[in-house]
């Protein structure tokens, strides 16, 4: 059925994030597909040029220790779960790890609604409507 998933977490969430997670590996596991888990570290973009790359890194790393703590709650088999936590806007850097690691599905989670994102748009919505695969929002 499916080969490739891409889980978008947040892990400033961990409980939702391992939830949604879990969703994609149970289908993961049904199909024998290899997962990515991944997020986007949460950096204001207006900022995020002017800030050293050396704090990028500090932050890539600490979202994957965390991206790997979910992913050891999985009980899938070693080598069948990758994580990416690339900088930038959220729907875009979800769209394009979706094409670099070749997913056929994105599994994502909603967020609380909030008044913000009323006027401007939620990223789930930006990546329903732009991506080129099947999309799964998982509550």
């Amino acid at each position: 059925m499916f080969k490739r998933i891409l889980v978008a977490v947040d892990t400033a969430d961990a409980d939702r994030g391992r939830a949604i997670a879990a969703v994609a590996a149970d289908i993961a596991k049904g199909s024998g597909a290899d997962l990515r888990l991944m997020t986007v570290p949460l950096m204001m973009e207006a900022v995020r040029d002017y800030v050293p790359a050396s704090v990028m890194a500090r932050d890539e790393a600490a979202a994957v220790k965390d991206l790997e703590a979910i992913g050891a709650s999985l009980g899938l088999a070693a080598g069948k779960v990758t994580f990416a936590a690339p900088a930038g806007n959220i729907a875009d850097r979800t769209l394009a790890e979706a094409a670099t690691f070749g997913a056929d599905l994105i599994v994502i989670g909603p967020h609380k609604p909030s008044f913000a994102k009323m006027i401007l748009g939620s990223n789930a919505t930006a990546i329903l409507r732009n991506a080129k695969v099947s999309v799964l929002v998982a509550r």
